[in-house]
């Protein structure tokens, strides 16, 4: 007649973990780290395409006397030209 063993069923188990608990639990966090990145990407992807999918057109206005300053300001901008700052600033680690 056999011999029947009556150890724990779950210590092959308890063993297998103990030995590469480090190696599972590297394995458990990179998967976990990569479905967190697949999800949020789908969700981005998503969004973006439902921002896509609107056609909407802003109309703007201006009033004229906004057109006038902003010419303005171009035509300052042209007429002062590039400013020689060489002057009035010193380069202390120059001779």
């Amino acid at each position: 007649m056999k011999k029947i063993s009556t150890t724990n069923p779950l210590k092959p188990i308890a063993y297998i973990i103990g030995k590469f608990n480090l190696i599972l639990f590297i394995i458990i966090i990179a998967s976990g780290l990569v479905t967190s990145i697949i999800v949020l990407n789908n969700i981005l992807i998503k969004a973006y395409t439902k921002n896509t999918e609107k056609n909407v057109t802003i109309s703007t206005t201006f009033d004229q006397q906004t057109i006038d300053y902003l010419s303005k300001l171009e035509t300052i901008d042209k007429n002062t030209g590039y400013q020689n700052l060489s002057s009035s600033s010193n380069n202390p680690f120059s001779e």
